[in-house]
């Protein structure tokens, strides 16, 4: 009796797994996959009067087994995954350090190129400013000063003996006459103490070279029918009518 009633039991299950849809249960065949891989040995018995009472708790418990070595590779696995995030996150903060020193780095060279820059600006408007003054100075020496090869002719024909005044000599000549009549801005621009300087300096400047001329002129003067001469001798005693004296 027990055993038909054991008979009608097994049939129901087995009617009712035949109606199951397993190719269509996902969860089913996952489930029948695992039961795949339990060991060899037979944990269900069929026959109710060999089946040990604790087979049931060997398959929970070897199913729990299964999950939670499931569990610990996933554990295994996520801390790999979090391990690898952190070594990112730290490659990530090096980065950002990095990006930041190189923005620092990136801001102090615009700071210096916009000091250079301006440093270079004010010293070309100082150059410009020195090269204003250089053509002032260059200037006012050509208009008010003998320059050194000037003095040279002056100074040069001064204590030596010359047969024949050179062109040169008279050009510095009618150079201090120049700058005497320049001397004359000066004074009407407010700066007569510099002019009076000037003016004393051509004069002493002057002097000496009217008795130059005057000396040659002097030892030349019977010389006049001498063609070589005639020219050097008519341009020497007009210098000289600026000094009537030097002519009795």
């Amino acid at each position: 009796m027990a055993y038909a009633a054991t008979n009608d039991k097994l049939s129901d299950a087995i009617g009712e797994i035949t109606q199951l849809r397993i190719s269509s249960d996902k969860e089913m065949l996952i489930a029948l996959n695992k039961l795949s891989t339990f060991p060899d040995q037979c944990i269900f018995t069929p026959d109710p009067h060999t089946r040990r009472p604790h087979q049931h708790h060997d398959l929970r418990s070897l199913i729990e087994s299964q999950q939670i070595a499931s569990y610990k590779e996933f554990l295994n696995s996520f801390k790999e995954v979090k391990n690898g995030v952190k070594g990112l996150e730290h490659e990530l903060s090096n980065l950002h350090d990095i990006c930041n020193g190189m923005a620092k780095n990136l801001t102090a060279s615009k700071q210096n190129s916009r000091n250079l820059i301006d440093e270079i600006a004010k010293l070309e408007n100082e150059r410009k400013k020195l090269m204003k003054e250089r053509k002032l100075v260059l200037a006012y020496q050509n208009s008010f000063q003998l320059n050194a090869d000037d003095l040279k002719i002056l100074r040069g024909t001064e204590h030596t003996h010359v047969d024949v005044l050179s062109p040169e000599f008279f050009r510095v000549f009618e150079k201090i006459q120049r700058i005497q009549s320049n001397v004359s801005i000066l004074m009407k621009a407010g700066h007569q103490v510099t002019a009076v300087e000037i003016m004393d300096q051509m004069g002493l400047f002057q002097e000496t070279a009217l008795e130059k001329i005057y000396r040659w002129a002097q030892s030349h003067c019977r010389s006049v029918e001498n063609p070589d001469l005639a020219d050097v001798l008519s341009k020497s005693l007009s210098y000289l009518q600026i000094r009537p004296m030097l002519l009795k």
